[in-house]
């Protein structure tokens, strides 16, 4: 017959398969309290191809589902193929001093800078054409006040990115002009005011700039209310009647009580 069992003073040899309730490796010296699989070969799952690959010279462990590698981990981070699910992520840069799970809370994703006295300066980035460079960004700012986080929306080409909105954590709104310098229409949450090309509106609407009112419908008038007890009107008058194209002063909001009309001369009618 064949030998199936060889016992030596270095260990045991066994031909073919073990079949146990359970495995116990006691190597102090020889393994090291593990236990060692060859080099590039495989802990296999059943007769299917799912199993884990350990390869030393390349120094990572590959997970595989049936014949293709799913997970890579490596001394560097894991690589995953495919789609994770999860029911959160949470990314740590590794000197964040202050614990994630007490910082974050219940948030689905989770980015920490790496000072203990906020949360501040990390992003999202999108990338587009298969590059390193990002495209658009969404990035967490520092609002000044300890704790005190805005977020941030930019969008950009291969070589820079440019701020386009700013959510800051009072509720203020900014929108910027194309250079993502300058704040052009923006939001005063604590004050209830909207600024155009300010950022310090003193009313509801504050415009730093020219206004235009226009009506492209055919005799139809461009107007604006003023309404305090009574309302007032100012209305371009489309038609070619009594004001030739002029101007109309109107008390009351039926827009019939017509109390001085400026003619396209600039007489008063």
């Amino acid at each position: 017959g064949q030998q199936a069992v060889r016992v030596r003073t270095s260990g045991t040899d066994i031909l073919g398969t073990v079949t146990s309730d359970g495995l116990t490796v006691d190597g102090v010296s020889a393994l090291n309290n593990h236990v060692t699989i060859a080099n590039n070969y495989s802990l296999k799952f059943g007769d299917s191809n799912t199993r884990i690959t350990g390869n030393a010279t390349s120094d990572y462990l590959g997970f595989y589902a049936s014949t293709s590698e799913g997970m890579r981990l490596t001394s560097t981070g894991l690589d995953v193929t495919g789609t994770v699910t999860s029911d959160g992520l949470q990314v740590t840069q590794a000197n964040e001093a202050t614990s994630p799970s007490t910082s974050l809370g219940d948030y689905s994703i989770g980015l920490l800078s790496a000072g203990t006295s906020g949360y501040f300066g990390q992003n999202i980035g999108f990338y587009a054409g298969g590059t390193t460079n990002v495209r658009a960004s969404i990035n967490s700012t520092d609002d000044g006040a300890s704790g005190a986080t805005g977020i941030s929306f930019s969008t950009g080409n291969a070589t820079s990115t440019d701020t386009r909105l700013k959510l800051a954590s009072n509720g203020d709104i900014s929108f910027y002009e194309d250079t993502g310098t300058t704040a052009k229409l923006f939001w005063d949450a604590s004050a209830e005011r909207l600024g155009l090309g300010t950022t310090s509106p003193s009313k509801t609407l504050d415009v730093e700039g020219n206004i235009r009112a226009i009506n492209t419908v055919a005799n139809s008038g461009a107007e604006i209310d003023i309404a305090s007890g009574s309302t007032w009107r100012f209305r371009s008058n489309a038609t070619s009647g009594t004001n030739s194209y002029g101007l109309d002063i109107i008390r009351g909001s039926a827009g019939t009580d017509v109390k001085m009309s400026i003619d396209s001369s600039g007489r008063l009618l």
